[in-house]
């Protein structure tokens, strides 16, 4: 079963995305934070991390940035609803250029969500298309 690990400081938001996933068969961790991520992902050999980008404590650019430098291999979803300083192309954009393999605004749009996740364990599937 593929880990996917979700680094989201608004709760309601975590949880959405926890059960999603999990309903797809995935085998998630969440986290409000993202202390002590680079040492989780060691640990749970996590194949997919989504990250917020603005958070309270450490943002989601410095957390990409660690784990593509620390675990290659790892996919990386970075999602941004944005704030009242910055919008979220602009987080997003950032995001990409430090390491994430896709981004997405918030509210998340759920298929292209599921179908990028599918991709980057693997598992492909046609109920993720859009037809």
């Amino acid at each position: 079963m593929k880990r996917i690990l979700i680094i989201e400081d608004d709760s309601l938001f975590r949880s959405m995305i926890t059960v999603l996933l999990k309903r797809q068969g995935y085998h998630v961790i969440d986290k409000e934070d993202a202390n002590r991520v680079v040492e989780l992902i060691r640990e749970m050999e996590i194949d997919v991390l989504i990250t917020d980008i603005l958070m309270p404590d450490k943002d989601g650019l410095e957390l990409i940035k660690e784990v593509k430098k620390t675990h290659p291999g790892v996919g990386i979803i970075a999602i941004s609803g944005g704030n009242r300083y910055f919008m979220p192309d602009l987080t997003l954009n950032m995001a990409k250029k430090f390491g994430a393999d896709y981004v997405f605004p918030k509210p998340l749009p759920t298929q292209e969500f599921l179908n990028a996740i599918a991709t980057l364990t693997g598992q492909e599937k046609e109920t993720y298309s859009d037809s």
